[in-house]
């Protein structure tokens, strides 16, 4: 029988394949805690709408002030006060910044979305609250 693959080449794949996985989504399953994690349609919303500038690809500012890409790396209490600070801007409307808000309307989360966000938001620090 062929070998398809040597046992180096095997490793490598297996490692390159573990260290992408946490990466595919900015839900945070695999942080310290679930009852962080942004919710599979609100990650919809940021993956359409913050990703591009708050993600691995962003401006370093930008990642600077919030990854979602690092979401998992956040403790709790961390990801409770960006929840927060997220439902904040998009309630202000600072978010997404004006030459984004001009240029790419689309962009811009609905009423209704800003809503079930800062919902989310307010979970998190009420759940924290009962701890």
């Amino acid at each position: 029988m062929k070998k398809l693959f040597c046992k180096d080449q095997l490793l490598t794949m297996a490692a390159l394949l573990l260290l992408t996985v946490p990466f595919t989504s900015i839900s945070g399953q695999t942080g310290s805690s679930k009852a962080t994690a942004i919710p599979d349609s609100l990650n919809k919303i940021f993956q359409t709408s913050c990703l591009m500038c708050h993600g691995s690809k962003g401006e370093i500012m930008s990642k600077a002030l919030l990854n979602f890409d690092k979401w998992q790396d956040y403790s709790d209490s961390k990801r409770i006060e960006k929840a927060g600070a997220i439902c904040n801007k998009l309630t202000k409307g600072e978010m997404p910044p004006k030459s984004v808000r001009d240029s790419r309307p689309q962009l811009i989360p609905t009423k209704e979305q800003v809503s079930r966000i800062c919902k989310w938001a307010e979970s998190l620090k009420a759940s924290a609250a009962k701890k």
